[in-house]
């Protein structure tokens, strides 16, 4: 009796293990690539990129564990002059995306080729290691002279939300919080098969700091009342002041911009696309201002200089307190303005996981605000002035995949007038994907 409870114990577990369990399968579909011609100054060898769709899922609540993708070359004609053969490491589904739900992924697969003297039509299949394809599905490819194009539907949009911290570079050590609303569709509309017309669109929170390397701080002089109800007269006492002023500047924006974009070049790892920009701009600044004594001594008014310091003469001591003493100051300005601009956008897969956008722009903004600029005739620094602009823009954004809802972001935001000092913003975090956002919903 012992013995048949354990064999039946045994049973149980084997048929637990047997039928759940984490399960990938490829969706079976047909693709066509070009043969490779031997002849002078061409290699040997070349890679062809062939789109995998895989679909995945678990029938187990826990304990799933990162499963690696083993494509092979599954059959095909017999000793075929081509000889395909898999050329990449095998990706992982990390153990956090299986789940009951039957999700997708779609991996571009290396497959080396060999070059060949005169073509013969050739096939093979892609598969998965340790299963076949009437359980495991399989990719069909056709080796052609010259062959048909297969249409490539459009992929899905990538809509994104950025979640980052931004750094100020000002000296005060801060960190404020970014927020980035992304669609990025390079491929929305086609023309005859090929991708053309996209469309890249969002809204952004960012913080920009700006520090003129010019006129950041400023060495004064100035007279001022010892009493500030005194009346100014022959032989009385005023202050003689060496001050110093400095400033930061920094803004809160809110873009809501738009870009239609046309493809210049369209492939897997590489896109050159032209925009056009458009951008609703939230413009906050706040300017920080910090006023410190170096010397300071007393002056005797006489009447040879009575109408040359009755002009300049302060009222206000700053420092009535201590010259020890800093005195600051804080103000704000909000605007809204408009950019229009053309540009360029650059989308390039790096290593696994990984791609860069540069996206470059020019063009006007109008209304746009900046903060006066420190002279000897503006000490204040506490307003802002809007005009009409020359105005440039241009995102560095590095990513990397770390699962298939979430990406490691490093980002540069640089704007401003041509010919002046700009503002710029460093900033790094994470994107949730779009089915990240619905789990997170959920």
């Amino acid at each position: 009796m012992k013995k048949a409870i354990i064999y039946l114990l045994v049973f149980n577990i084997i048929a637990y293990k047997s039928f759940c369990q984490q399960k990938i399968r490829i969706i079976s579909s047909q693709e066509n690539i070009e043969y490779l011609q031997n002849k002078p100054g061409i290699e040997s060898f070349q890679n062809r990129d062939l789109k995998v769709k895989l679909e995945y899922w678990s029938d187990k609540t826990t304990g799933n564990t990162d499963q690696e993708v083993k494509f092979n070359i599954a059959s095909g004609t017999a000793a075929p002059n081509s000889k395909p053969e898999i050329n990449m490491s095998s990706p992982i589904i990390p153990a956090d995306s299986f789940t009951s739900k039957h999700d997708t992924m779609t991996f571009i697969v290396h497959v080396k080729i060999t070059a060949i003297k005169s073509f013969t039509p050739e096939f093979f299949t892609i598969g998965l290691d340790g299963l076949d394809a009437s359980t495991g599905g399989a990719l069909g490819v056709t080796i052609q002279k010259n062959p048909i194009e297969t249409p490539i539907n459009p992929t899905p949009g990538e809509l994104t939300f950025l979640n980052a911290m931004n750094f100020d570079f000002d000296g005060s050590g801060g960190s404020s919080y970014v927020g980035h609303l992304n669609i990025f569709k390079p491929d929305a509309f086609r023309s005859k098969g090929k991708h053309k017309l996209g469309l890249n669109l969002g809204i952004m929170k960012i913080n920009f700091s700006r520090n003129d390397s010019l006129n950041k701080s400023y060495d004064y002089f100035e007279n001022v009342l010892i009493h500030p109800l005194d009346s100014i007269k022959s032989g009385m006492k005023i202050l003689r002041q060496f001050n110093k002023l400095t400033t930061a500047s920094k803004n809160i924006t809110w873009g809501f911009y738009f870009q239609p974009t046309y493809s210049i070049i369209y492939s897997e790892k590489f896109k050159l696309l032209f925009h056009v920009h458009t951008e609703l701009f939230i413009d906050k600044w706040t300017t920080n201002t910090t006023i410190s004594n170096y010397q300071q001594d007393s002056a005797v008014i006489t009447s040879d200089n009575i109408s040359v310091l009755r002009d300049s003469i302060g009222i206000l001591n700053k420092f009535y307190k201590s010259t020890a003493e800093l005195i600051t100051s804080s103000s704000t300005s909000t605007t809204l303005n408009f950019t229009f601009g053309l540009g360029l956008t650059l989308h390039v897969s790096l290593w696994d996981g990984a791609s860069l956008f540069i996206q470059p722009t020019i063009g006007w903004a109008f209304d746009y605000a900046r903060p006066l600029s420190i002279n000897n005739k503006n000490l204040t620094y506490n307003s802002t002035v809007k005009e009409n602009i020359h105005a440039h823009l241009t995102r560095f954004i590095l990513k990397q995949n770390l699962t298939t809802n979430l990406q490691a972001v490093i980002g540069i935001d640089v704007r401003g007038k041509f010919g002046r000092d700009p503002t710029y913003a460093a900033y790094i975090g994470a994107n949730i994907g779009l089915s990240g956002l619905k789990k997170m919903l959920n």
